[in-house]
């Protein structure tokens, strides 16, 4: 039995992709039309070292340079007047990130399956932002995408400028307050409990502060292997909530209400909007 990748509307209106077996294309996409199914697109699933990228979009990132040098060249392509399936192909072979070339592949297929470049990049979120997929549905209505893609192009790097000059600023900041930690965590671990015989060989009366700290240490050791199991399942599942649409917008609410990181960000949307020109 072959294998297909069938892209649907399911009977609650909601677009979903999946890989199934069957003998035919024809056989399948009349098994998703009678479950009520709206098939969108159908065809093989392909072979190789690629389905990786397809599989796990959420580890496999496209640079933002990557976006900006494509939608500048694709631009140019359609400005000469090359077909937008020939221009695709010619850019997924000039481009070295495998993630994006998986992508580009799809996008090639979807358009030759008759979807719009709009519909097509709004497979991939993982690549292709919200934003972009709504400015090039835009576009396909206005008639002029090459000078879209220019905008879009322009929008990207200036915010990637912007992007990596703040974390060029937040650089020394992190790395002192990572060493702090790491210091306090030394102290409180391996160094305060060495003391704890010779204070209780003087009988000291130690104040609370300093009790505090001398159960601490000696709980994180006696508890160490936990805590740290503890501490890589919370991280694990903190990076999988905000990769998730309501954890994007939890993300994002709480940058806004923070007091100098919030201001930041209501103040530079409105600036970047008007500048896609």
């Amino acid at each position: 039995m072959a294998r297909f990748v069938v892209k649907s509307y399911s009977p609650r209106g909601a677009l979903e992709e999946r890989i199934v077996s069957g003998d035919t294309a024809a056989h399948i996409h009349r098994d998703f039309s009678e479950r009520g199914f709206r098939v969108v697109s159908l065809r093989p699933a392909k072979a190789g070292w690629r389905w990786i990228y397809r599989e796990m979009p959420t580890f496999f990132r496209v640079s933002t340079s990557e976006l900006v040098l494509f939608s500048r060249q694709l631009a140019t392509f359609l400005r000469v007047g090359v077909p937008i399936t020939d221009a695709i192909k010619l850019l997924q072979e000039g481009t070295k990130s495998g993630p994006f070339k998986a992508a580009l592949d799809d996008i090639n297929d979807d358009l030759d399956g008759g979807e719009s470049f709009s519909a097509a990049v709004a497979h991939h979120p993982n690549v292709f932002n919200q934003l972009y997929v709504d400015m090039i549905r835009a576009a396909e209505y206005s008639g002029n995408l090459d000078t879209v893609l220019v905008q879009i192009a322009n929008y990207l790097q200036r915010q990637d400028s912007a992007i990596k000059k703040l974390r060029s600023a937040m650089i020394y900041p992190a790395v002192i307050l990572t060493l702090a930690v790491s210091v306090c965590v030394v102290l409180v671990v391996v160094v305060l409990p060495n003391f704890v015989k010779l204070f209780n060989e003087f009988g000291a009366n130690l104040p609370l502060p300093t009790r505090v700290l001398i159960a601490v240490g000696g709980f994180t050791q006696q508890w160490r292997i936990e805590i740290v199991a503890v501490i890589a399942i919370l991280v694990l599942v903190a990076f999988f909530f905000f990769q998730s649409r309501p954890g994007r917008i939890f993300w994002d609410y709480a940058i806004l209400k923070l007091p100098v990181l919030g201001s930041i960000g209501i103040r530079k949307n409105p600036v970047d909007f008007p500048g896609l020109q």
